[in-house]
């Protein structure tokens, strides 16, 4: 009887997870790794993805943007010079708080806001939210960065629709960027 037991286990099992298997492997076929070209300015390096992106010029406090060709999604890269310099571990609970009501203050249209660290590779804060924009609800998913004085924002916006589209090729796009600024 027990052996009966554990066959139907098994198969009880194996029922339920091979829908989940099967999709995890649909999921993981389905994103196309994005063929990318390292490009550099004076102040970071970037992989902009090869087809239908490009880096637009810069400005006083923004570095550069990188935006799609049909201007539905873009990534703009914003610098700011801290008094002090902070190291990894000042990244954490308290700067977030701190740079979420920043972002609270500025964005007054925005809501569903979150935050949270991430903790992979180069510690580095990420806040989301949504907000009206010209034409209609857009998400943003803002990356920041710290090295040393330099603290970097990496924005990332789409219309709200079409955000899980292009978040990938925006997560590919701020893992590659490298400061180039010497950390003071």
């Amino acid at each position: 009887m027990t052996s009966l037991f554990r066959l139907r286990r098994r198969d009880l099992l194996v029922t339920l997870l091979a829908p989940m298997a099967a999709s995890s492997v649909v999921i993981a076929q389905s994103v196309k790794p994005v063929r990318a070209v390292p490009v550099s300015t004076t102040h970071f390096r970037i992989d902009v993805p090869e087809k239908d992106w490009h880096l637009l010029p810069a400005g006083l406090n923004t570095l550069g943007s990188v935006a799609h060709k049909d201007g539905a999604a873009a990534i703009i890269i914003e610098h700011e010079l801290l008094q002090i310099a902070l190291t990894p571990d000042e990244v954490g609970t308290t700067f977030l708080e701190l740079e979420l009501a920043t972002i609270k203050e500025r964005e007054t249209t925005g809501s569903g806001f979150s935050s949270r660290i991430d903790p992979s590779g180069r510690r580095r804060a990420i806040v989301e939210f949504q907000r009206r924009g010209r034409a209609g609800a857009e998400q943003v998913r803002e990356f920041v960065v710290v090295e040393g004085k330099h603290f970097y924002r990496l924005v990332c916006v789409a219309p709200a629709s079409q955000f899980s589209q292009y978040a990938p090729i925006f997560q590919s796009v701020c893992d590659s960027f490298t400061p180039l600024d010497s950390p003071a």
